[in-house]
């Protein structure tokens, strides 16, 4: 009987203790030292600096800090994250039965922006901690072999980005805006795989500040070392965009996407690539895949655009040939196809199809369109009825070739900004002018 009295004040002291020291240590994690601690190994192992306006932590249930912001590194100004908020709830029982349960992890109205700078490089790339003297990480278990335990598995039953925005930059210019992310999932981590689902939405995309997406949505799948988005829907200039999407995390980060727009109203588009003037209307269905791994220079893909029920109005070629041929009708030209078909790398696009169709007007080409300075280098041929070139002098007529079935053509080129091309057939109609007379008509009439 002694014994056993000495044994439950033995077990009533280690249970005072445990309770002592929980509240010891629930005390100190809400202490401005335990803060200070947790910033300085953040900053550490970041190598960037990290700040927080309110941490609260309960040792049985979770953290919750407010006003995280974390700094860029050294090299680059601003901030690299700033979130309102940081949630993280777990239950500490299931860890009897090696399991871990976090009822919710979530972050609210993150900023994320990815900035790169005049060396190429992205912010990003330059965080990390202090490295150990060998360069290597530190072994798990003894002789390098690892933890010699079985691994934990994780329940992840709610997994949260609300409202969050991600940006990238380079050389001052907006890349890609994803603005009003929402993001929920519930995850597993079993045998070191995880899985999990649930789903995305996007309020607005805007890519280069040349296209606009809205309210993208779909259903997320996590798989071991890759994100998928399955079945994307939204709209783009009234069309309608469908598709997949995803990341692979390993052997190499990289993104891909395969998408389909449907009757996109072309003036809006052009409008939101800052074409102020009517030249184009029509419907777009395009199809495009694409894979690349951070900004435009590492893209590469293909795809094929057709513009449906189009007219081309006031475009400076066509206005400059109505002038010189005396073809009115070139001003405002209804074309039955206009269709491009494209490739894309080494930060240039491609143009291997170019196609403008009507009965009287055949236009096509190909080239590249620089993806860095958006400037063109394009090679045309210009294809008339011979019916419109009757009321043009003969010297005029004579530039021109028969293609052998009544058409004729006359190769050209278009060269400079996409904004504000230019083109050689003005000279090529002069040059081609046996009439002196007419040589010094046609130059005066474009001085």
């Amino acid at each position: 009987m002694k014994a056993l009295k000495i044994v439950l004040v033995v077990v009533l002291v280690l249970i005072v203790a445990l309770i002592a020291g929980a509240l010891y240590l629930n005390h100190y994690i809400q202490s401005p030292a335990f803060k200070d601690t947790v910033l300085a190994a953040a900053k550490q192992s970041l190598g960037s600096a990290v700040t927080i306006t309110d941490m609260k932590v309960s040792l049985l249930s979770g953290v919750m800090l407010r006003g995280l912001t974390v700094a860029n590194p050294p090299e680059f100004t601003g901030n690299l994250l700033t979130a309102e908020a940081f949630v993280l709830r777990y239950r500490l029982a299931p860890l009897l039965h090696k399991r871990i349960e976090i009822e919710k992890l979530a972050i609210e109205k993150p900023v994320v922006t990815l900035v790169r700078n005049d060396q190429d490089e992205w912010n990003y790339d330059k965080l990390g901690g202090t490295k150990s003297p060998t360069g290597s990480s530190p072994s798990a278990g003894s002789g390098g072999g690892g933890s010699s335990g079985s691994p934990l598995d994780v329940t992840l039953s709610s997994l949260a980005l609300d409202h969050g925005d991600v940006v990238m930059q380079s050389g001052g210019k907006s890349l890609l805006a994803l603005r009003d992310i929402i993001l929920s999932s519930a995850v597993n981590l079993t045998d070191g795989k995880l899985t999990g689902s649930g789903n995305a939405r996007i309020a607005t995309i805007n890519v280069a500040n040349s296209l606009s997406v809205k309210e993208l949505a779909s259903p997320v799948a996590i798989a071991p070392e890759a994100v998928k988005l399955t079945s994307l829907s939204g709209t783009c200039a009234d069309g309608k965009i469908s598709g997949t999407a995803g990341l692979t995390l390993k052997p190499a980060f990289q993104y891909a996407a395969d998408i389909q727009i449907k009757n996109s109203d072309v003036p809006t588009l052009l409008q939101e690539a800052g074409v102020t003037k009517k030249v184009l209307d029509g419907k777009l269905q395009l199809t495009c895949a694409l894979t690349g791994t951070s900004g435009l220079p590492t893209i590469t893909g293909n795809g094929r655009a057709e513009i449906t029920g189009g007219q081309l109005v006031n475009v400076p070629t066509l206005s400059l040939l109505a002038t010189l041929l005396q073809i009115p009708e070139l001003r405002n030209l209804k074309f039955d196809q206009c269709l491009l078909e494209f490739t894309i790398a080494n930060n240039q696009m491609q143009t291997t199809v170019i196609k403008l169709i009507s009965p009287e007007v055949q236009i096509t080409g190909s080239g590249t369109v620089s993806l860095a300075d958006y400037s063109l280098d394009h090679k045309f041929t210009l294809a008339l009825a011979p019916g419109l070139l009757a009321h043009v002098p003969a010297q005029v007529r004579n530039v021109f070739t028969d293609r052998g079935d009544g058409f004729l053509t006359l190769d050209f080129k278009v060269t400079g900004p996409y904004n504000a091309p230019q083109t050689d057939l003005k000279d090529r109609l002069v040059k081609g002018a046996a009439n002196q007379f007419l040589q010094e008509g046609l130059k005066k009439l474009f001085k």
